[in-house]
């Protein structure tokens, strides 16, 4: 555990997302967020964070089979949730990028 665990910070469409999920769905979130807080990238969950090229501070998160979750880190010790998307949405973005 780490010495001082990270602040959380939801983006309002991180927020209407988790609303939107079941309360199965939602304690599996919370609970990686929880354990991403305390524990940080370098812990079990780290191999399931991925970080995206666009921006060195944006991650995505594995949560489960389906969920995923994007994620900002910022340098005051703060992890700002930005998104929670199916993976099955995610691939329908991805695959319209690819069209266009």
């Amino acid at each position: 555990m780490k010495d001082n665990p990270a602040t959380i910070k939801f983006h309002k469409r991180a927020t209407v997302a988790l609303d939107m999920l079941s309360l199965e769905q939602k304690n599996t979130v919370l609970k990686s967020i929880d354990y991403l807080a305390n524990f940080g990238l370098e812990s079990t969950l780290g191999k399931n964070v991925k970080p995206l090229n666009i921006d060195e501070s944006l991650y995505l998160l594995r949560v489960n089979h389906s969920l995923r979750l994007f994620f900002r880190l910022n340098p005051q010790n703060e992890i700002e949730i930005l998104d929670i998307l199916m993976k099955e949405r995610l691939e329908v973005f991805a695959h319209s990028k690819t069209l266009s």
